[in-house]
């Protein structure tokens, strides 16, 4: 499934399957690394309104021109992965299968890091 922001368009949670992801564009000037990419998009798994996850999808960092377009660690568009580990809510074991997951696509070749001293 797939749901669009923008305008009078909404994604009300209760419209998303609870048994397939969704994919929401959130509109706006998002984007993919490249503008000739498609526009950027993040899953939803509904779940447990109570309980939230959100996962930032491991890789796809670029770090110069010859990185986009040799190394396939770097990603310039939306790369959804097969459902597994914490997103397969069919395997008992996953202390996550009841969460509602908000799942961070990786598109815009930087890297989800950060390192803050207060």
């Amino acid at each position: 499934a797939t749901c669009s922001v923008g305008g009078f368009e909404h994604c009300p949670m209760t419209s998303m399957p609870a048994d397939a992801p969704t994919l929401v564009f959130p509109g706006g000037r998002t984007r993919c690394l490249f503008s000739a990419e498609p526009d950027y998009a993040f899953q939803v798994f509904r779940g447990d309104p109570d309980k939230l996850l959100v996962y930032f999808q491991e890789g796809g960092m670029c770090w110069d021109q010859l990185s986009t377009t040799t190394r396939t660690a770097c990603r310039a568009s939306i790369d959804e992965r097969p459902i597994a580990g914490i997103l397969d809510r069919s395997r008992d074991s996953n202390p996550f299968r009841s969460y509602t997951i908000v799942h961070i696509l990786s598109c815009s070749g930087d890297l989800h890091i950060g390192d803050v001293k207060h």
